[in-house]
């Protein structure tokens, strides 16, 4: 009977020295909103996405050689938040857009990964659609380093929604807020949407990569405090046995009625710690094999 014991055979050397080994030995774990700086000190791996400021947190990650995931896509209200949603749009125009935004800053190093906006974009609308296939192509053509790119899918996609647009993303990352979810007390969910995930990267194309993108935004009730280090802890190693090779935590920004924000931070870096310090289990997650259970 297979396990899901890994073995440590592989760890032996030196430990991890640079941000380069990104994905190899350095596991990728970091957040949206971040500080690279801080988060590189604590030991995050990767930045990003930046909804805000984001050309001034790329020349921080540049000045710190922390790999940054890089927002671009047209302002498009597809859900008619200040009026009519759009009926058609100009494609041609749109290609354009996307292209000069990644040959921009393609040839910087720094970039891990594309992130495309807007998101969420519904598979059951043809308008979105053609839009996510249409940016996906644009990016492609003007990357030459050919880096993977992502949306942000929402909490319930599951592998039958997923399997639509994974086809134009190189990165699988659906939200798995368990508290937001309304799964407080039923956190095996996490291993679900990991498992959403895991099939329809098999369906669509086994080269993309699976990211957990973890909770962080929500007040708990002041009696719930003392647990969040135990949420962070269940919600951060389920996902790595769910089969995760990178960690996105949404987020790191500093928000209005979030008093919680520095214990979940903390109990991020120490997860960060134990998969990038002295300990590498990260190394363990993403170099490590099966093995058969003992009798």
């Amino acid at each position: 009977m297979r396990s899901l014991l890994l073995t440590c055979i592989l760890l032996l050397g030196n430990t991890l020295a640079h941000a380069g080994e990104l994905g190899k030995d350095l596991f990728p774990i970091g957040g949206f909103a971040p500080n690279p700086a801080q988060d590189l000190k604590n030991g995050f791996t990767i930045a990003g996405p930046a909804y805000r400021k984001q050309e001034e947190v790329f020349a921080q990650c540049q000045a710190e050689k922390m790999p940054f995931i890089y927002l671009v896509g047209s302002k498009i209200d597809f859900l008619g938040k200040k009026g009519e949603p759009p009926k058609s749009l100009d494609f041609d125009a749109i290609r354009k857009e996307i292209r000069e935004q990644v040959a921009a800053v393609a040839d910087s190093d720094t970039i891990y990964a594309w992130y495309l906006q807007p998101e969420e974009l519904r598979f059951w609308i043809p308008l979105e659609m053609e839009y996510l296939r249409v940016a996906s192509e644009a990016i492609r053509e003007a990357d030459p380093k050919k880096r993977p790119i992502w949306m942000y899918e929402p909490n319930h996609r599951n592998r039958g929604s997923l399997k639509k647009t994974l086809p134009y993303q190189g990165i699988a990352g659906k939200g798995a807020y368990t508290n937001f979810a309304g799964r407080k007390n039923e956190r095996a969910w996490v291993s679900w949407s990991m498992e959403q995930q895991r099939q329809a990267i098999a369906d669509v194309n086994p080269d993309i990569l699976p990211v957990a993108v973890l909770e962080m935004f929500q007040e708990p009730a002041p009696e719930e405090r003392p647990l969040i280090r135990s949420w962070v802890r269940h919600d951060s190693y389920a996902s790595l046995l769910g089969g995760a090779r990178a960690m996105v935590i949404f987020s790191f920004s500093k928000r209005k009625g979030f008093g919680s924000r520095e214990a979940y931070y903390n109990a991020y870096v120490e997860v960060a710690q134990e998969l990038n310090g002295e300990s590498a289990l990260g190394k363990v997650f993403l170099q490590g094999k099966e093995v058969e259970s003992p009798e």
